[in-house]
């Protein structure tokens, strides 16, 4: 067995971790496989592919794509897919040690983006009422319990805050 390299992708080696994540992955994913969206969010800086590799004997064992968060010098970054091969989660998990922190705190708003993904193929619209949602949430439950109110009473007024968010959305769409 031979050693695992981590590395970040290299320009050219677009169609190569494509091929690969597609392979690896149980669908096809559209911000990987839709050509406008892919150059977007992954085409990244210089054509520099926004991917980080694990190799093992020249091929890969796992992929992890990033997007910038910001367009900061040293930008954060969100974790947007991950794929192991068969046999090398493990790997994977190397893989997401590898990067920077932010990545971690974007595995944790993954969940945000498919909320935002779905909505955005049903409705045919970008529709960012999940965005809006928990944060309006969040501020309704930092401001109850800040005025006192029990922390539980709090996050229920929090739960129905984001509920007449998605109301409002859903009155404006129909």
């Amino acid at each position: 067995m031979s050693d695992l390299v981590l590395r970040l992708a290299r320009p050219g080696e677009d169609a190569r971790i494509a091929d690969f994540i597609n392979q690896n992955f149980d669908m096809r994913l559209p911000l990987l496989n839709r050509p406008e969206l892919y150059h977007h969010y992954y085409a990244g800086r210089g054509g520099v592919p926004q991917f980080a590799v694990a190799e093992e004997d020249g091929r890969y064992v796992s992929a992890a794509g990033y997007i910038l968060a910001n367009t900061r010098r040293k930008p954060d970054i969100w974790v947007s897919v991950w794929v192991a091969a068969k046999g090398h989660n493990g790997v994977g998990l190397e893989l997401m040690n590898a990067l920077p922190g932010a990545a971690a705190q974007g595995l944790a708003w993954g969940i945000m983006a498919i909320g935002v993904y779905i909505t955005f193929r049903i409705l045919d619209v970008a529709d960012l009422t999940v965005d809006g949602s928990l944060a309006t949430g969040g501020a309704v439950c930092v401001m109850l319990i800040r005025g006192g109110f029990n922390p539980w009473i709090a996050l229920l007024c929090a739960m129905l805050a984001g509920m007449l968010a998605g109301l409002v959305t859903g009155l404006f769409h129909t």
